[in-house]
């Protein structure tokens, strides 16, 4: 880590977060992994990816 140059009297605020939860032990490839394992699309939803920029440009009716 290196020193913050700040000038004299400047208000700082500062923010402790512990380490403590699961996410702070996983390694990159476990996170990559499980990001991986998400699917890509939910075969109930009613909205496809595939539309995606349709919907955007407002280009499809009814989009809710």
């Amino acid at each position: 880590m290196q020193p913050i140059e700040l000038p004299e009297g400047t208000s700082v605020e500062i923010i402790v977060i512990p380490k403590t939860s699961d996410s702070q032990h996983k390694s990159h490839a476990d996170i990559l992994a499980e990001i991986a394992a998400l699917p890509l699309e939910d075969n109930a939803d009613k909205f496809s990816g595939r539309e995606h920029d349709k919907v955007l440009l407002c280009q499809m009716p009814n989009v809710s």
